[in-house]
């Protein structure tokens, strides 16, 4: 069967056949641009962390980020410091998608830690730098459930007493309040007092 267009005649067949090609072309792009960007040639991203942002963790421990594709090493500018402001000396590596910072002393309690991972210090396979990464965790003796029921009772005994306690006890340990201050601090917490108490 024909159709008449502009004084021609197309084929039908011919004219669906070009369609199908096209069609055809289009999604072999599609599947090229997604083979591409599969294989690094876009930034790479932070996926997850351990420890998570924000996280609180009970002892020292290695850090890991992990990203959405394989890394290699850009500047390797990555940072980890203390809520004081100290660097804290680190040894990374990397595997695959994962980049592993082992710190070369103990990260102390008390302690709130920012690593940072500045713009190109991973690349992609095919060299895109990454995009400038911070998170931050805290090292604690106690959880977060812990310090609130710490704050409640040292509330408690301030309101009745109008004095804090010397310590807060948790079981047999006793933890000095000027140090429990700074436990809860990390996570932006304190007891409610008239006087600022100075640690």
């Amino acid at each position: 069967m024909f159709i008449k267009r502009g004084g021609g005649i197309i084929n039908r067949k011919l004219l669906l056949s070009i369609i199908l090609l096209l069609g055809l072309t289009l999604v072999l792009n599609s599947n090229n641009a997604i083979a591409a960007n599969l294989t690094g040639n876009i930034a790479p991203k932070v996926t997850v962390a351990n420890p998570a942002d924000h996280s609180i963790i009970l002892k020292s421990q290695t850090i890991k980020v992990y990203f959405n594709e394989p890394v290699k090493a850009g500047s390797m500018s990555i940072l980890l410091k203390n809520s004081a402001g100290k660097v804290i000396k680190t040894r990374n590596s990397i595997s695959s998608k994962t980049v592993t910072i082992y710190p070369l002393t103990a990260l102390t309690t008390g302690f709130k830690y920012y690593i940072t991972f500045n713009t190109g210090s991973v690349k992609s396979l095919t060299g895109i730098n990454n995009s400038k990464y911070s998170s931050s965790f805290t090292v604690s003796p106690l959880t977060l459930a812990q310090m609130k029921s710490g704050i409640s009772r040292a509330q408690q005994f301030y309101n009745t007493h109008q004095r804090l306690p010397k310590y807060v006890s948790y079981g047999s340990k006793k933890i000095p309040i000027a140090t429990f201050q700074k436990i809860i601090a990390t996570q932006g917490l304190k007891i409610k007092t008239n006087t600022p108490i100075p640690f």
